[in-house]
C-alpha cells in the first residue's frame, strides 16, 4: 500500500509540472492515453460540495480512463486551437517555471485536481510536507525544478 501510495505521489507531482513529465518522458516508457471522458462526474456545485482531503485509500488501481480523465481535468488541453488549458497559469508564463508562478500554478493545476476527484468518486489530498530531495533524485529534476507538493490519488477506503 506505501508502495503504490508513493507511486501515485510521484505521479501526482508530474501532474504539477507538464513540462517536466515530457522531459523526462523521452526516457521512459509512453502510456497511450484514452481520450478524456468529458461527460463524466458530477455537477461542480455538488463536487464543492462533498470536496474533502483524505488519508486512506483502498488497494485498488486506477484504470487508463480514470488517469486520462484525470491528467485531462489537472492540466490538459481543453482548447486545441490556441493550445490553452483546463487550469490558468500565473502569467501565461508556463515554459519560464519561475519559482513565485510555479506555485501559484501549482495551486490552480492542485485546484482541478481535487474537483476532479471529488467528482468522480476518487480520493486526493494535497501534500506539501514531502521529501522534496528524493523527488528531485528520482524524477531527476535540475537544480531549477523544484517539487512544491504532491498528491495521491487513488479510490477511498
Amino acid at each position: 500500500m506505501k508502495k503504490a501510495l508513493f507511486k501515485g505521489s510521484v505521479l501526482a507531482f508530474l501532474l504539477f509540472f507538464p513540462s517536466l513529465f515530457w522531459a523526462q518522458a523521452q526516457e521512459s516508457k509512453t502510456i497511450k492515453l484514452n481520450e478524456p471522458n468529458k461527460k463524466r462526474g458530477l455537477p461542480i456545485m455538488e463536487a464543492l460540495s462533498v470536496r474533502a482531503s483524505v488519508r486512506e485509500w483502498s488497494d485498488k488501481d486506477l484504470s487508463l480512463q480514470d488517469l486520462s480523465d484525470l491528467l485531462w481535468a489537472a492540466n490538459g488541453i481543453n482548447r486545441p486551437e490556441s493550445k490553452k488549458r483546463t487550469a490558468a497559469s500565473a502569467q501565461n508564463a508556463q515554459p519560464e517555471l519561475k519559482y513565485g508562478w510555479g506555485a501559484i500554478d501549482t495551486g490552480l493545476v492542485s485546484q482541478n485536481r481535487a474537483l476532479f476527484c471529488a467528482g468522480t468518486g476518487l480520493a486526493t489530498r494535497p501534500r506539501a510536507a514531502i521529501s522534496k530531495d528524493r523527488i528531485k533524485e528520482l524524477l531527476k529534476l535540475k537544480e531549477t525544478q523544484h517539487p512544491f507538493l504532491n498528491h495521491p490519488v487513488g479510490y477511498p477506503k
